[in-house]
Order: structure tokens, then C-alpha cells, then sequence
């Protein structure tokens, strides 16, 4: 009897030593899937100057001039603004890409002359660059005010002045006298007369007013091209 529990403790003893080598072989695949796991890499986007063709730089935006692009997360984006050889560079201060993979310059461009201008953003490690243009224009339309053409005792008289004729400018002017000069009893008549051919080169608008000398305030506007205001602004005495 004594054999035959010998032989029971054996058998036991080796199935447990089955089952614990049966678990460990389950149990190696599933710590080796952990361990395969890929790590995920950072945002590799391509460099690029996006919103093109840009705006054209003129004398509302001249001095707050942004541009915007994509690129890798977490580069520091180095964007210069130049024209022409040898003409002044515009550096902006860098920017990172965020973690969208967008990074934004704002220029003051009010150094550079009138022309096209190229913006050039680059990084590093590894060097890319992205290039792109824009039209500055910030030339204003010539507008004048000469006389106010007083007659009858100051009692009315014909505003006249001279405005820009050039490509893209307004063939027509805006008149709004000062709340003072309305105050003091002075009205426009009538409709504004251009003179000069087309476009004008000229402009005219009828008046009225009380007896005698009057305070006359005026300011007078063109739109020229690509959204440039030129703006006068006149005081005299009827």
C-alpha cells in the first residue's frame, strides 16, 4: 500500500507542474503583444503657406499684415516678408506650429516698397521652407478740396477739389460736412458734379448758408484700388 501512494503523490505532484507550465505558455504571448505595441509618432504635417492667393497688402492691413500655415507640431516657424533685391526683409517674430499643425506671422509691412512681395517660412531639423506672394499696393487716390466758392454774401457758394484718376480709383467722391459747420447752418445742394472726362479728374458740390462769414468745415473721400481711402479734410471760412 505504501508503493501504491507513492505512485498517487507522484502522478499529482507532475500534473501540477503541467498546469503551471501550461499557464506560464499562455500567459508569454500576451506580455509579448504589450511589448509590440507601436509608440505613436509626432505630427509630421508638410510646411506650407495656406490661404493663397494672399490679399493684396494695402493701406487698412499694411501695418497688421497676417499670414497663416500648416507644418510639424512643435517647430518654430521663421517667416521673413522681402521685395525685390536688395529691398528691406521683414522678419516676424517666430511662431510654433500648435498642436492642430497651424501656425500664424503678423507683419507690419509698412518698410517695404510697393511691389510683390515674397514671405518665406522655414524650419529646422529637418529644413523645409514654403514660399508665397502677395500684391502691396497702399498708394492713395489724390483727392483735393481748392475752394469753397463763396458768393451772395456768404450765403452759398460751389465746394470744388480734384481726385485720383489712376487704375482701380473710385470716379466718385464722398462729402460730409463737420457737425459744427451743420450746426452753423451750412447745407450741400444739390448733387456732386465731376469734371475732367472719364475718369474725372475733378469734382463740385453746391452749398448754402446764413449771411456772412461762416466756420466750414468738410472732409472729403475717394476709394482707390484694391481698398485704398484717400482721405482731405478742409477748414475755412465762407
Amino acid at each position: 500500500m505504501a508503493d501504491l501512494n507513492d505512485l498517487i503523490e507522484d502522478s499529482n505532484a507532475k500534473l501540477s507542474r503541467r498546469n503551471v507550465v501550461v499557464g506560464t505558455a499562455w500567459a508569454v504571448p500576451a506580455i509579448m503583444a504589450v511589448g509590440a505595441a507601436p509608440a505613436f509618432a509626432a505630427s509630421n504635417t508638410p510646411l506650407a503657406i495656406t490661404g493663397q492667393p494672399l490679399p493684396t497688402i494695402f493701406s487698412g492691413n499694411v501695418t497688421s499684415y497676417t499670414i497663416s500655415g500648416t507644418g510639424p507640431t512643435g517647430k518654430v516657424v521663421a517667416v521673413t516678408a522681402a521685395l525685390g533685391l536688395g529691398s528691406v526683409s521683414v522678419t516676424a517674430t517666430p511662431n510654433p506650429v500648435g498642436a492642430a499643425g497651424t501656425w500664424s506671422a503678423t507683419f507690419n509691412l509698412s518698410s517695404l516698397e510697393q511691389g510683390t512681395v515674397t514671405f518665406t517660412a522655414s524650419v529646422t531639423s529637418p529644413a523645409d521652407n514654403a514660399t508665397a506672394t502677395a500684391l502691396k499696393d497702399t498708394s492713395l487716390p489724390n483727392v483735393t478740396v481748392s475752394t469753397l466758392g463763396a458768393e451772395n454774401n456768404h450765403k452759398k457758394g460751389t465746394l470744388s477739389g480734384g481726385m485720383g484718376n489712376a487704375a482701380g480709383d473710385a470716379a466718385t467722391v464722398t462729402i460730409t460736412l463737420s457737425p459744427a459747420t451743420i450746426a452753423a447752418g451750412i447745407a450741400l445742394t444739390g448733387t456732386t458734379q465731376y469734371t475732367g472726362g472719364t475718369p474725372p479728374t475733378g469734382w463740385n458740390r453746391t452749398w448754402t448758408g446764413p449771411n456772412g462769414p461762416t466756420a466750414f468745415g468738410v472732409t472729403v473721400t475717394q476709394v482707390g484700388s484694391h481698398g485704398n481711402v484717400g482721405t482731405v479734410t478742409y477748414n475755412g471760412t465762407t
